[in-house]
């Protein structure tokens, strides 16, 4: 009987101890003994938000409509070359991917709320279960990189394994609503791309900005781009493209009427022998974004093999920036789509 109660008084101090501690930690043991079947709840000061919770649970659905604009606008970056006397761009075109968002979200009071009443689209809309709704856009830009090159957005370096970056999203929070039962999914979509149309000029506006703001492009170990900074000046230039060493003479241009035509020699060298290259390439003023078009295209000799292949591509290459060099004031963007 005496170690009974010496148990006891030992259980009944550790319990004590407990309470104490919980005391410290802000947190309390329920007023009161509890008895058998009866569970401890513990009740905390400090909340963790102010304000009322959350209704819960909350059902929720988004339909998203997206269009992908190929090429949709031209973005100049600078190549960063000096010493030259002018500033030089690199011409990229930007994919962009528009989209138009509807979201539903819907509070739930009983276990068998859902979002839809029927499969023709119709919400379904009970006493005291709020459905609400909004329409959301967003335009986001992706920069397609070469084989040999790197991009700093915002001081990070993307290296250029990344095939496709995506760099910068503009988003608008346009209205919200409440759903009605008359209404169907196709409707309340209809809205949002309807409404699409009054943000998608700004957001293209802004998106562009920011891509000329935060992103330069670098081309790195590309030859075929260092020797282009010899042709602009006039200047002979060595250098290498797919396994083979090249030589290219100076470049001239002339100007005949509204065309502009580049003539020159490029020259593949080999440990026994060569074959040359002559070329004259006319270029005319063009439409929309295209300031310059080739008109006509004359090289010798020209043939279907790997090596005459690479001669036209950069004889072209060559010519045609520059032509860009020759009609511009100073800034003006070079054209690498032909540098596979």
């Amino acid at each position: 009987m005496r170690k009974r109660l010496m148990l006891m008084t030992m259980m009944t101090a550790a319990v004590a101890g407990s309470v104490g501690c919980g005391d410290q930690q802000g947190s309390k043991l329920a007023v009161g003994d509890p008895s058998p079947g009866e569970s401890l709840s513990f009740s905390d000061d400090h909340a963790p938000f102010e304000g009322e919770l959350p209704d819960r649970p909350r059902l929720s659905f988004r339909s998203e409509w997206q269009q992908l604009h190929g090429g949709s606008f031209g973005l100049e970056l600078k190549l960063g070359w000096s010493g030259l006397g002018f500033e030089v761009a690199v011409a990229q075109q930007v994919r962009t991917v528009s989209a138009a968002l509807f979201d539903v979200a819907k509070t739930a009071s009983a276990p068998d709320s859902r979002i839809f009443n029927d499969d023709r689209g119709h919400f379904e809309i009970r006493e005291g279960e709020s459905v609400t709704g909004r329409c959301e856009y967003a335009m986001a830009a992706q920069l397609r990189l070469g084989e040999e090159a790197a991009v700093m957005v915002a001081g990070v370096k993307v290296e250029h394994e990344y095939e496709n970056a995506k760099l910068l999203e503009v988003t608008v929070a346009d209205r919200f609503f409440a759903v009605e039962a008359d209404k169907t999914l196709a409707d309340y979509e209809q809205v949002c791309r309807d409404g699409f149309k009054a943000f998608e000029s700004s957001m293209r506006q802004d998106l562009t900005a920011a891509l000329k703001s935060k992103v330069v492009i670098h081309k790195v170990g590309d030859s075929r781009i260092d020797a282009l900074r010899s042709a602009l000046v006039g200047e002979r230039v060595g250098f290498t493209t797919d396994g083979g060493t090249w030589e290219l003479e100076p470049v001239k241009y002339t100007t005949e009427g509204e065309a502009i035509v580049v003539a020159g020699r490029l020259s593949q060298l080999g440990r026994f022998g060569g074959r040359s290259y002559d070329f004259r390439h006319e270029f005319k003023p063009g439409s929309g974004s295209d300031r310059l078009k080739l008109n006509k295209m004359t090289i010798a000799p020209r043939g279907v093999d790997k090596a005459d292949q690479t001669a036209m591509e950069l004889s072209v290459y060559f010519a045609q920036n520059v032509a860009r060099r020759a009609t511009s004031d100073g800034m003006f963007s070079v054209d690498t789509s032909l540098l596979r």
